[in-house]
């Protein structure tokens, strides 16, 4: 839903907008007025952005959504533009002589350089002023219209009145190889459990499947990514790493194979080795592919583990965890059915109570519960529960927050990187708006 990024991408234009480069250009070219016109009418309709995505999602897209679209084709026009004002300046500067150079160097620039250069009446400043003129007497007129329609779709300033991530909210510790908090899967893990260690079983492979978002891999405790793009060799190499202790850089899928097999034959024991995010690809949907997954399973030395939803207590006490950092809502009777009836919109979902209840952390307004409780996000049609959870964990961030998230889809799937050359990216995309590099360090 691309309309989400619309908040935080008009908080860029406005930083722009105050920036003293183009405050300089716009002071000399006679814009000054007119661009900030621009940031007031920006200005109203990003108070009221809130309420229109709220609708647009809840129900009211077919007459909310063209709106968004045209406001965010304008906003990338502006984007465009302020980048031509702030090109052009920065070429005027590139001539112009430094204050320090005296007036022998100003002499000399007034005579190396053609006077029509240093001029307004130069013909490619003409036809800059020219080209200029139009596109910001065009997006003087596509901002009133959107600025009218904005009236007449009614939008409410504030909208539902969302809460928002602080961004000095820590998470809570964890590992990649360990949740530090799990609920309700005792009875699965004991079941895995006696199907590894069942001596009348032969069996090779145990797949453990289910629709994203059930804690597979919180179960499973993955050691090798498998992902979307399979990579035979570097799951092998993963698995090598694991078992021996130590990195293999041979491209030998062969050697490597047998250099595994020969360090399980000489040790004698037993090696569970995990495979995360297996899926097949030749089905449509979710729901199918994992069908079509255990299907293929079901075949061979191979028994099959299907892993449910959590139990709508498990589901409550898992919210409340993450939430409060308690497993119930005794201390918290005003609360408490709110918190039943978020529970129960994330359908037993461990992710999704987990993502609801990070939004929710150390919150206990009320008020804060209901706005989480009643979000028409829930009523979206994709699948239940964790796809409304991670939107709704989204929207409730900081517009430059939402910044340094979407700058991640650069990545590929699975990709592994350092954190602190993540935070230098963030830094350089950041600029000089000090405030997100303040959020940022």
């Amino acid at each position: 839903m691309a309309e989400v990024l619309l908040g935080s991408f008009l908080q860029v234009l406005f930083d722009r907008l105050a920036s003293r480069e183009l405050l300089n250009y716009a002071r000399r070219e006679k814009l000054r007025s007119r661009l900030k016109r621009w940031e007031r009418n920006l200005q109203d309709i990003n108070i009221v952005l809130e309420d229109a995505e709220d609708r647009a999602m809840g129900g009211e897209s077919r007459v909310i959504t063209p709106w968004l679209d045209d406001l965010r084709d304008l906003a990338y026009e502006v984007d465009d533009l302020l980048d031509e004002f702030g090109t052009e300046e920065a070429l005027r500067s590139s001539f112009m002589p430094s204050d320090q150079a005296g007036a022998s160097s100003s002499k000399l620039y007034s005579l190396l350089l053609p006077r029509c250069i240093t001029c307004n009446l130069s013909p490619r400043r003409l036809v800059f002023k020219h080209e200029m003129g139009s596109k910001v007497k065009e997006i003087d007129g596509r901002l009133a219209d959107i600025k009218s329609r904005k009236e007449t779709l009614r939008l409410s300033e504030g909208g539902g009145g969302r809460i928002y991530i602080a961004s000095h909210q820590r998470r809570l510790p964890s590992t990649y190889l360990a949740e530090p908090f799990i609920l309700g899967r005792d009875n699965d893990r004991e079941a895995i459990m006696n199907f590894l260690m069942d001596e009348n079983e032969d069996l090779s492979v145990i797949p453990i499947v289910g629709m994203g978002g059930l804690g597979k891999t919180t179960l499973a405790r993955a050691w090798a990514c498998v992902s979307d793009e399979f990579d035979v060799l570097a799951v092998m190499r993963t698995i090598f790493l694991q078992i021996m202790g130590r990195a293999h850089e041979g491209k030998d899928l062969n050697v490597l194979q047998v250099e595994i097999q020969n360090s399980l034959s000489v040790s004698g024991k037993k090696f569970l080795i995990v495979l995360d995010d297996v899926w097949d690809k030749e089905d449509a949907t979710l729901h199918d592919r994992w069908t079509l997954l255990r299907r293929k399973f079901e075949s061979g030395r191979a028994k099959v583990y299907t892993l449910g939803t959590l139990s709508p207590d498990d589901c409550k006490a898992l919210l409340a965890y993450h939430a409060l950092g308690v497993v119930n809502f005794d201390n918290h009777p005003d609360i408490k059915p709110a918190g039943e009836k978020i529970a129960a919109k994330c359908a037993g979902l461990p992710l999704a109570a987990k993502t609801v209840g990070g939004v929710l952390r150390s919150r206990y307004e009320l008020g804060e519960w209901k706005t989480i409780a009643q979000s028409r996000i829930w009523d979206l049609p994709e699948t239940k529960g964790v796809p409304q959870a991670l939107l709704l964990s989204y929207i409730y961030l900081p517009s430059d927050l939402k910044r340094c998230f979407v700058y991640c889809a650069v990545f590929p799937k699975d990709h592994e990187f350092d954190k602190d050359d993540l935070i230098s990216l963030w830094m350089a995309e950041a600029g000089k708006n000090r405030r997100l590099l303040c959020m940022i360090s």
